[in-house]
């Protein structure tokens, strides 16, 4: 007999697979398209290339006249290229490998709720169903982003963390390092979840442990090396240095930053991490959550776990001027905390200590929430998933295959305005240059023919600044392109 448990899941698939299936055929449109067209450019490129994984390539030439492009370490990439060989470069196969990827996440959250909540029989289903229509998740579920890749790792470390604080068996310890390095190689922000390792490795530490267990686990940090010396190697060759240096280099004005902080508490986290349906359980389990912090003395799991996301939200804070009102997918290291709040609060609301109208009043908000989440999560990113409005111009979208026929294959392009460096040339599939003035100037088109660039692809009345009267184009909507000199 199937439990309700597994029939839950299944119908949260269900759902998640109904409310994708316009786009799992769609190509990359929507909010912060230019981070999906840049990692998809690199899967590309890998599964086309020579696959050299210490060398992801963009389509974009920079100025040394290089198309590599190293910052985070292409792990997902890399494997999601391996995919396109074996089953085609499709957006199907593109859309299904990334919603398996997700599924994976699910299926390990699912795992730490119930992990840590062994006395709520459902903590597990909660789990898995909040953060699959949390809209925020929801969203980028099925776009190509090594956010969730990092995420899936991470979650899954946290798991065996929690595994190896309740047994001390030195091989959930290595399962967790190994995981968190997958995940920090994936995304380097989530290195803040190694604080909860140094509160679980302290406190084993202190109890009287085998020599050779002592030897085994100090030695397992090694499985951190590998992210250690990627980003020690690349980290200087970072143009952007917000990154780097965080509220230092960005030096935002304080009112500014409150500004950035009061939009991201107000509205990204009950819209978008939490889902407007679950703000009621997320507000009884944070309040919880904080009750149980004040009992003494605190158990190893939930000191791990404070530890883990006061770095979260240190490293929040540290590129708040980065982040900025738009860049939510930074937000995602703190999304496993927000979902076992919300589950804490579930099961709080499940067994409150009282009877009476409120007690019904309460839970009855509390089934609503959850019958809710996934249509409030599907009306949230409609919007998001707008054809009529991708986030560029959308004539690269409708044109797309008409503007690939039009330039030969291998013919370097000039195109913009994309102050992505990205959007453009994916479309096109085309290397070249990108300008993000409204028009590049006359000096800068000569540079680029001189070093190899045959067409220009521009908006009509920006190309008629560059062009010469009577220049032939060839056009498509707004767009035309150009045969250069």
């Amino acid at each position: 007999m199937v439990s309700s448990n597994v029939i839950w899941r299944l119908v949260a698939i269900g759902l998640l697979l109904a409310g994708y299936h316009q786009m799992m055929h769609t190509d990359l449109i929507g909010i912060h398209v230019w981070r999906q067209t840049q990692t998809q450019t690199v899967i590309n490129t890998l599964a086309a290339g020579d696959g050299d994984i210490f060398s992801p390539r963009v389509l974009q030439i920079n100025d040394a006249g290089s198309r590599v492009l190293r910052m985070e370490f292409p792990v997902m990439q890399w494997l999601f290229a391996q995919g396109q060989r074996l089953w085609g470069d499709s957006l199907l196969v593109l859309r299904l490998q990334c919603l398996a990827l997700s599924l994976l996440t699910l299926w390990g959250i699912s795992r730490l709720a119930a992990r840590l909540f062994p006395d709520f029989r459902i903590a597990g289903s909660i789990a898995f169903w909040c953060l699959a229509f949390s809209p925020l998740f929801y969203y980028y579920a099925i776009n190509p982003l090594p956010d969730n890749f990092a995420l899936c790792a991470a979650v899954w470390s946290l798991y065996f963390l929690m595994r190896f604080i309740g047994g001390q068996k030195s091989v959930f310890w290595m399962l967790h390092l190994a995981l968190l390095s997958v995940a920090v190689l994936a995304k380097l922000p989530f290195t803040v979840f190694f604080a909860g390792s140094l509160v679980a490795l302290a406190s084993v530490l202190r109890r009287p442990v085998g020599g050779a267990q002592k030897s085994v686990l100090l030695l397992s940090l090694l499985l951190l090396a590998a992210p250690t010396a990627w980003y020690l190697c690349v980290i200087p060759d970072w143009q952007n240095d917000g990154l780097k240096g965080g509220l230092f280099a960005t030096r935002t004005p304080l009112t500014t930053l409150a500004a950035i902080a009061e939009h991201h508490l107000v509205s990204t986290l009950p819209e978008l991490m939490v889902n407007y349906a679950s703000v009621l359980a997320f507000i009884v389990g944070a309040v919880a959550g904080v009750r149980a912090l004040r009992k003494r003395p605190l158990s190893v799991e939930k000191k791990a776990l404070l530890a883990a996301l006061v770095a979260a939200l240190l490293y929040i804070v540290y590129e708040l001027g980065m982040i900025g009102k738009e860049h939510d997918y930074y937000l995602f290291p703190l999304l496993p905390f927000i979902v076992l709040a919300v589950v804490a609060g579930y099961k709080t609301l499940f067994r409150l200590p009282f009877s009476g109208k409120w007690r019904m009043l309460l839970q009855g908000l509390a089934v609503a929430g959850l019958v809710l989440s996934p249509l409030t999560a599907w009306l949230r990113v409609q919007s998001r998933w707008d054809l009529n409005e991708p986030g560029f111009n959308a004539d690269y979208y409708r044109y797309k295959d008409a503007l690939r026929t039009a330039i030969p294959e291998n013919a370097l392009v000039i195109t913009g305005p994309d102050a992505s460096r990205f959007i453009h040339l994916y479309y096109l599939n085309c290397q070249g240059w990108t300008f993000t003035a409204s028009a590049p100037d006359g000096a800068f088109v000569a540079d680029k023919i001189s070093k190899g660039a045959r067409f220009l692809v521009a908006d009509s009345a920006d190309a008629a600044r560059v062009l010469p009267a009577g220049h032939p184009v060839r056009r498509f909507g707004s767009l035309v392109v150009a045969a250069l000199p």
